[in-house]
């Protein structure tokens, strides 16, 4: 039987892009495997992998706002016509990838930012 790789919450907060509060946080909730060992915290560093790449995955309303060049708001709508795929209780939301093609495809229709309208078909690029 194999024997697992096991880390401290030091560096699985790293891997994971979160504090070391964050990481035993998740690690008393169930949502990363984990044992306590002498009264420290040990994560399954393989768990941990799998779930950071998970993470990368999605990103928060600010990020994807800025990834797409336009505003929360103009996000929200695409979310709404099921153009960006939104998860709901667990950290960001947007899934990267959704946000990305349909930046692609603003791109291509001649959506862009300006700054108090947020997206408008035909606006030239801001300043």
């Amino acid at each position: 039987m194999l024997s697992r790789e096991w880390i401290d919450s030091r560096q699985a907060a790293e891997v994971l892009g979160l504090t070391r509060s964050q990481a035993v946080w998740l690690a008393r909730r169930g949502r990363i495997p984990a044992e306590q060992r002498d009264g420290r915290w040990v994560f399954d560093a393989a768990h941990v992998r799998a779930d950071a790449a998970e993470r990368r995955g999605w990103v928060s309303w600010r990020e994807a706002a800025d990834l797409a060049d336009c505003t929360e708001h103009a996000l929200w709508e695409a979310v709404a016509a099921g153009h960006v795929e939104q998860r709901t209780g667990r950290g960001p939301s947007l899934r990267r990838d959704s946000v990305l093609a349909w930046a692609r495809s603003r791109r291509v229709r001649g959506i862009v930012r300006t700054p108090r309208q947020g997206c408008t078909p035909g606006a030239g690029p801001t300043t």
